[in-house]
């Protein structure tokens, strides 16, 4: 494998000198769990902001994944008491986990839209019946409300909030579905491949290399 390059402080490594099927091999060993979950569905998108120097965007990377992800929307005090029920009843929680969407726009809202692979089989995802955890605007399908859950923590109806997480939370289970509907879904990786979309500009991302994750069973 060519040299690997550390783009910053965010413990990046750039791997987008590789070859094409060498990506594809590297998806291949270290994404099985993932690749069966997709079960032939285009994978999931991470928006993330990745510095670049002379017009040329990181391709192919992995990045290590924050144990102290800070609340975008979420008060601080709800925030910690989602993340308290969710390691009780044995969810990944929001902070130590990756968020990610099927719906690309959702994704750019937080950056630019990779395509993500959790790497190794040491994981768990959840998602919530909803395209936003803290963005009602997202949710209008949906009967889940943010605003509701804050009304309810506020006033520590505490069975409420329970009936609602068991109601909207899901572990391990109908990953079609959020899939589908373009519902948030968090995973507890430790580290995580991402890929630039093709068609991308700045990328070498081309028909090469969807042609060999076609070959593993990746769709694009």
């Amino acid at each position: 494998m060519k040299l690997q390059k550390y783009i910053n402080e965010s413990k990046i490594i750039d791997f987008s000198e590789l070859s094409a099927e060498d990506i594809a091999k590297m998806i291949k060993m270290n994404c099985k769990k993932y690749i069966n979950l997709l079960n032939g569905k285009t994978p999931l998108y991470k928006g993330l902001e990745i510095q670049y120097s002379l017009g040329q965007r990181v391709s192919f990377g992995s990045k290590s994944v924050r144990q102290d992800r800070r609340p975008m929307g979420t008060p601080l005090d709800l925030y910690r008491y989602v993340n308290k029920w969710l390691k009780d009843n044995k969810f990944p929680t929001r902070q130590e986990s990756v968020i990610t969407s099927s719906n690309r726009d959702h994704a750019n809202f937080f950056g630019k839209a990779y395509y993500f692979f959790p790497i190794g089989s040491d994981w768990k995802y959840a998602w919530v019946k909803a395209g936003d955890f803290n963005d009602n605007e997202y949710n209008t399908t949906t009967s889940w409300d943010i605003d509701e859950i804050v009304l309810w923590f506020a006033t520590e109806e505490w069975d409420e909030l329970d009936r609602l997480f068991r109601l909207h939370l899901y572990l391990n289970k109908g990953f079609k579905y959020p899939h589908q509907k373009g519902y948030e879904i968090w995973f507890n990786c430790k580290y995580y491949y991402f890929m630039a979309i093709p068609g991308d500009p700045y990328t070498h991302i081309d028909k090469e290399l969807t042609y060999e994750l076609k070959k593993i069973g990746v769709k694009l």
